[in-house]
């Protein structure tokens, strides 16, 4: 199954009532604990991300995070729950 970048930023801003508008996602995760986060930045990304939680079940390997950023003060905050 293919799933949708834009379907995920939908559910996340919606969980956590924002408004597009006025608010910026950026999500990553963790490959390794050497490595810089990387994005998930459009359904590629998302899909590749997918395929390895599937190929490795353990719940705290490639924990994502979120980040929300305002657009008019530019500040980023961790979305609950990551």
């Amino acid at each position: 199954m293919v799933y949708k970048y834009i379907d995920l930023v939908d559910m996340i801003v919606g969980e956590l009532k924002l408004d597009k508008r006025f608010s910026g996602l950026r999500i990553e995760y963790i490959a390794d604990v050497e490595m810089y986060p990387i994005r998930i930045l459009n359904d590629s990304s998302l899909n590749f991300y997918l395929e390895l939680k599937r190929r490795d079940h353990r719940i705290t390997v490639y924990a994502y995070a979120s980040y929300i950023r305002s657009k008019a003060t530019k500040e980023t905050i961790n979305a609950p729950g990551n």
